[in-house]
């Protein structure tokens, strides 16, 4: 592969030096690429590599798509059993990342299955041991492990589009310092975060914030202290699962979350058949799966990716504090993401009571199980299509885009269908009425798993691309939207009034821009296609040799 060296580089006002320089092939350009630092200057890949490739921050180039035609020479790893250049070697990568796709879907489908059985009866064991109350409580924190999943600042949705590039440019030492990066940056996130929500147990309300006054505060706080403590090892250990789903093997990634789902039942049956207080109850529910990720995270730099092992000795904070800033929009975005969608539980439990936000997660877990197949499978198309789009590879990556996006839409519509006819009956094998949701609940959770699942799929390619921007923008003011609306469709109307507000939001903020941004970028897409790069197009400059 030909580099860029740092005396290689632009200079002011970011117009390419004439001519080409040390044997560099003619590229076109159609919009000024943005100044290279200088040299010694800590890049992306540190400063023991000082030469400098196409990946750039997304803030300085926002996506993979406008000079893509050109294709990039594959020199990719050996053991990744990738195809040469040229039409027959861009079939053979295409049929790879297809059979990718199709085990993730399969293996994704499996692992909720296991997952599905054992978080029922997770849930019925927990019913049955405890008062609605901890039921409550467990349930709220459980569903708040979506925020610590995104203390990584989206450095883990980082590396997942750029890892793919790095490896399809044949840069593995850029490789393994993105990992680096990565790593090191989500164990110092991951103890502060930690480390901050546990002295929290001690000092903030959480019993009231929880609505568990009933419940004996020192239960409580040891619960919240070992839920916190567990989400600062999971934000590092789920670098694992990242790098599987950005090698194209997401199949396996879903296995370890099953093995995970189902030890944690185990766990749960120990903790009701001992009769335990409720803080061994987080410790079954949200320990055994952060153990289990720490494990695959082992596992894949030991066994499969050793040459991505992390080198501590090239870590540098200054470098990650850069890096950082480049995985802030997909952080924004992500944690918009999870305030509209997982902040409900918390509306419900403060504006209520704890006993209904059992009611409200037992049913929004039923569509959970939908709507959350349907993304951890289209995590795999995520990377896929960064692999294709940095290789050229446009017609494929336009094609499985549509192709999932229709999928995805369709299998999530009739799964939804059958969850508002069975959701009642599954909720009665509990055996507790208590816990059992009004059907309109499960109406509006229906509508709303559809129509996220169809926004979300859309974001996937602007996702792969880099082109965060403008969703993490609007995402800040959906979620600010979204919980206005929460809150007062939940002290008007209940249990549905959290829903409510999050699809008025999702529709009054965030459609919009995805689908002209879509729009974008399906045309750039069908420029490469065409082999006509698209005036005026938004895509992010990528010079190739």
């Amino acid at each position: 592969m030909t580099r860029w060296t740092a005396d290689d580089r632009l200079h002011d006002g970011g117009q390419p030096e004439a001519g080409i320089r040390r044997g560099f092939p003619e590229v076109e350009i159609t919009q000024p690429l943005p100044r290279i630092a200088a040299q010694g200057a800590p890049g992306l890949f540190g400063p023991q590599d000082q030469s400098l490739t196409p990946l750039n921050p997304p803030a300085a180039a926002p996506s993979l798509i406008a000079n893509a035609a050109a294709p990039v020479q594959d020199a990719t790893a050996p053991e990744s059993g990738v195809a040469p250049d040229g039409a027959a070697g861009e079939a053979q990568r295409g049929k790879q990342r297809d059979k990718a796709l199709v085990r993730a879907a399969v293996a994704t489908l499996l692992a909720r299955l296991v997952t599905t059985f054992s978080v029922i009866l997770t849930l019925g064991i927990a019913a049955h041991s405890l008062d609605n109350a901890s039921l409550g409580v467990i349930a709220v924190l459980t569903t708040l492990t979506a925020f610590l999943g995104f203390g990584d600042f989206g450095l883990g949705t980082l590396l997942m589009t750029r890892l793919p590039a790095a490896r399809a440019h044949g840069d593995a030492d850029g490789a393994r310092h993105i990992v680096t990066l990565t790593f090191g940056t989500l164990a110092f996130t991951g103890t502060v975060i930690g480390g901050a929500g546990a002295v929290s147990s001690f000092f903030a309300p959480w019993p009231t914030l929880l609505g568990a006054e009933s419940l004996h505060a020192a239960d409580v706080r040891h619960a919240v202290l070992a839920f916190f403590i567990l989400g600062g090892v999971s934000i590092p250990a789920a670098i694992g699962g990242r790098i599987y789903t950005a090698n194209l093997k997401a199949a396996a990634a879903q296995m370890w979350l099953a093995a995970g789902s189902f030890l944690s039942l185990v766990a749960t049956g120990v903790c009701g058949a001992e009769k335990l207080s409720l803080p061994y109850y987080v410790l079954a529910i949200s320990g055994v799966p952060a153990a289990a990720a720490a494990l695959q995270t082992v596992w894949a730099f030991v066994r499969l990716f050793p040459e991505l092992r992390p080198r501590p000795t090239t870590f540098s904070f200054r470098e990650a504090f850069s890096y950082l800033k480049a995985g802030l929009l997909f952080a924004v975005m992500s944690l918009s993401a999870v305030i509209s969608y997982s902040i409900d539980s918390l509306v419900v439990s403060s504006n209520l009571n704890a006993a209904s936000a059992a009611v409200f997660v037992l049913a929004s877990r039923l569509f959970t199980l939908v709507g959350g197949t349907i993304g951890l499978a289209g995590q795999q198309l995520w990377s896929a299509l960064s692999d294709a789009i940095a290789r050229g590879d446009a017609a494929w990556a336009r094609s499985r885009f549509y192709k999932t996006l229709q999928l995805s839409v369709g299998i999530t519509g009739v799964a939804s269908v059958l969850l508002v006819v069975a959701g009642r009956p599954i909720v009665h094998l509990l055996g507790k009425a208590s816990l059992m949701p009004p059907m309109s609940l499960l109406i509006v959770l229906a509508i709303y798993t559809v129509y996220s699942t169809t926004v979300t799929q859309a974001a996937y390619l602007l996702a792969a691309v880099e082109k965060v921007g403008v969703i993490a923008s609007c995402g800040v003011v959906m979620a600010a939207v979204n919980l206005a609306l929460s809150i007062y469709l939940t002290r008007r109307y209940g249990l549905t009034g959290p829903i409510l507000g999050s699809i008025f939001a999702l529709l009054i903020v965030l459609t919009a821009p995805v689908l002209w941004m879509l729009r974008e970028q399906i045309r750039d897409l069908d420029a490469l296609i065409a082999g006509r790069p698209r005036a005026g197009g938004s895509g992010r400059h990528r010079v190739s040799s």
